[in-house]
């Protein structure tokens, strides 16, 4: 816990934490960071520190404000509506980097199927969602990074 709270809080989560919130104009706190917290979860016993246990004192406290079912559910993560904005706002930037003349020559896939699942998810047929996103985070840094391709 010492480690974690000396090192990789402050260097690694928390600046990721920072960085992104900024990036977005938001502000965030870590309630579950007060130093009078800390100093109490550090003045516990170890056996509610380890695995079975570590979280059991903040469940007990939620279950008194928060319904049990929300605070038992597995863990889940944030995934932005991809479908939605390449079929929406970021469908002409997507067009632009997926369009037939600009990638028929590209050494790292097939430009055909890349055009062809494209369709399919701009008509809604099926969401390459992910495959898409690939290509196009490929086809931005080239724009970046190199000059392009004929």
């Amino acid at each position: 816990m010492h480690r974690d709270t000396q090192a990789y809080l402050p260097s690694n989560l928390l600046v990721k934490t920072d960085r992104a919130s900024m990036s977005c104009g938001l502000e965030i706190r870590a309630p579950l960071l007060d130093h009078n917290l800390i100093e109490f979860i550090w003045s516990l016993p170890d056996a509610y520190t380890v695995d079975d246990h570590k979280k059991g004192i903040l469940r007990d406290v939620l279950y008194r404000y928060v319904p049990q079912d929300i605070v038992d559910r597995p863990k889940q993560g944030f995934e932005p509506p991809l479908i939605d904005w390449l079929r929406g706002p970021l469908k002409d930037w997507a067009d632009d980097l997926l369009s037939a003349d600009r990638i028929k020559n590209s050494p790292y896939y097939n430009a055909k199927v890349v055009m062809a699942r494209w369709q399919d998810h701009r008509s809604g047929k099926r969401a390459w969602t992910y495959p898409l996103w690939t290509v196009l985070m490929l086809e931005a840094w080239l724009d970046k990074h190199q000059k392009r391709r004929g």
